[in-house]
């Protein structure tokens, strides 16, 4: 028999997990878009409207489709500039 205690506990470790992961992508995204000239504000791991709008230049730059998000072809783009 499962205690109820310990499985709130596990799913609260699942939901901080998944946000520090998400925090952690942010970051990334945020670090390459400033690297590759197309973000100027704070690393800070949110996205923004301007981070949002640094993801639309650069995917219009790379001939990606421009709608914000960070799929895996704008990725695969990105993670270039995180390379030292």
């Amino acid at each position: 028999m499962r205690e109820a205690g310990s499985e709130k506990t596990k799913i609260q470790d699942e939901v901080l997990s998944y946000r520090l992961e998400s925090q952690n992508r942010a970051k990334q995204i945020q670090t390459a878009l400033k690297n590759a000239g197309f973000y100027k504000g704070q690393i800070y791991g949110k996205i923004g409207p301007q981070t949002k709008r640094a993801i639309k230049d650069f995917q219009k730059a790379n001939k990606l489709n421009p709608d914000g998000v960070v799929g895996s072809k704008t990725w695969e783009e990105l993670k270039r500039y995180l390379k030292n």
